[in-house]
């Protein structure tokens, strides 16, 4: 896979960004990075015949009258490999000129070592650094004390970094060393920790939008290509830009109906930071809202939750009393006491049965020797008055 390496500026006349070169590498090291810049160095040398002018390198003075022509800042990500290659291409330019440095008088320039030139010239993009900062898991505290280090001068630089190392737990005590590691990035987003004239750092981007803008301009090309057709396709995207800018120059026709003046660039900022603000003054308005729609729906749930509570008390109380009868009445039924009574009642009907029995069983006893009786007296009876017939006992009716 290619990664495409772009150094871009800014046209100073339509503030449309300008890209001096692309360059497709496989590796991101210090080393190719190095390299990269050499051979810009290389290639500028010979089309103009003069080298590249780095500020702190060809100035004579900080003063801004003799930093004409010379290129003041770079601005890039913390890429260390980009940053230490940049260092390292300065540190051998520095060998070839026998002059001191502008802020340490008494030290050469071929003295300084990788990272104290990148102290001089390269700052941090506050873009790429603020997104790093939002992705980290701390408290809201440690990151306002980890946004407040991207400035031009800090009230409590030492205090600031012990507040993260203390309160940022693993988070903030690696994102700190990181930055430290690097020796460069602290310098590089503070410019009270920097070598550079505070005017350049005022005067200078703090992010590199520019070079975003012009990585995602030629993706809209096509991505995943090949080599051969990475490279035609950035070149063509690059001579149309510059046709477009070359008409304006000589026909004054823009290629947009935005002018790119720094004036619409900064009323742009300035309604985005008001926006901005105003976000952030409604935002405590915003919680307080969000809280309190939480509190009522909380205070429903209570609500609903009491009703069932008291509608399950009262169908357990209902049990409980339905509960209490069915063991009252089975302590009624089931006591060995009233058992004892309910068999004595069940005697006594017994007995009162039994004694029925025996009167219905002696009357039955005596209708039965009745009409034995009768039957003899029938007998008799027809033996006195031969021809008449058996006697058949009239029907009896008794009183109950």
């Amino acid at each position: 896979m290619w990664l495409e390496f772009i150094a871009a500026g800014k046209d100073k006349l339509t503030n449309a960004a300008v890209v001096y070169s692309r360059v497709y590498v496989t590796h991101q090291s210090a080393a190719a990075h190095f390299r990269i810049f050499q051979t810009i160095e290389k290639i500028v040398q010979g089309d103009t015949g003069n080298p590249i002018r780095w500020r702190h390198l060809y100035a004579s003075s900080n003063k801004e009258q003799d930093q004409d022509g010379c290129l003041l800042m770079w601005t890039g990500d913390q890429d260390g490999g980009q940053a230490k290659g940049l260092g390292m291409h300065l540190q051998a330019i520095a060998q070839t000129r026998s002059g001191y440095d502008l802020y340490e008088p008494h030290r050469k320039l071929s003295d300084l070592d990788p990272y104290e030139h990148l102290h001089r010239i390269f700052r941090l993009c506050t873009v790429h650094f603020s997104r790093n900062v939002k992705k980290c898991v701390t408290p809201s505290h440690v990151k306002k004390a980890m946004y407040s280090l991207a400035c031009i001068e800090h009230g409590d630089w030492n205090g600031a970094l012990e507040l993260i190392r203390r309160d940022g737990g693993r988070t903030g005590i690696d994102w700190l060393e990181n930055k430290v590691q690097s020796r460069f990035a602290l310098e590089a987003i503070c410019w009270q920790r920097s070598k550079m004239p505070l005017y350049i750092w005022k005067a200078g981007d703090s992010h590199d939008n520019l070079v975003e803008a012009s990585h995602a301009n030629v993706n809209l090309e096509g991505k995943a290509m090949s080599l051969v057709g990475g490279i035609e396709s950035g070149r063509r995207f690059d001579f149309n830009r510059m046709g477009l800018l070359q008409t304006f120059e000589s026909a004054g026709v823009r290629h947009s109906y935005k002018t790119n003046h720094l004036s619409e660039a900064a009323t742009k900022a300035i309604k985005r930071k008001h926006k901005r603000n105003h976000e952030n003054f409604n935002e405590p308005d915003r919680l307080i809202i969000k809280h309190n729609e939480e509190f009522d729906k909380a205070e429903k749930r209570m609500n609903t939750a009491r009703t069932r509570g008291i509608n399950l008390r009262n169908s357990v109380s209902k049990l409980i009393d339905e509960l209490a009868s069915i063991e009252s009445k089975y302590e009624r039924e089931f006591n060995p006491s009233e058992k004892e009574k309910l068999r004595e009642r069940l005697r006594k009907k017994n007995w009162k049965i039994d004694e029925e029995k025996d009167k219905m069983h002696k009357q039955a006893t005596a209708f039965k020797t009745s009409g034995e009786e009768l039957q003899k007296l029938s007998e008799q009876a027809g033996k006195l008055r031969p021809g008449s017939g058996k006697y058949v006992p009239r029907t009896l009716f008794m009183d109950s």
